[in-house]
């Protein structure tokens, strides 16, 4: 497996992908202001899929209500990004 990376002149450089433990932080919402830094699995590729490694993230308002309480959504299950078909 290769990780794409940028070097000093913004080309794209292809290398071995680091290897770990096995595992990777998450985020996770537990309830009303609960959020909780946790060591899980790191998930593995099948079959036409990718693994990318974000460099930062964002929240929008509603996760902010989420968090405080204020909004309750319906989580049932992890949703992944498929490609529109």
């Amino acid at each position: 497996m290769f990780a794409s990376t940028q070097d000093g002149d913004h080309s794209v450089v292809n290398k071995p992908a680091p290897t770990g433990d096995g595992k990777m932080k998450a985020v996770r919402f537990h309830g009303k202001e609960d959020l909780r830094l946790e060591d899980i699995p790191e998930p593995q590729c099948g079959k036409g899929q990718i693994k990318i490694k974000p460099a930062w993230c964002g929240i929008c308002g509603s996760d902010l209500h989420e968090y405080i309480g204020s909004q309750t959504l319906c989580i049932s299950s992890l949703q992944p990004f498929e490609p529109d078909e």
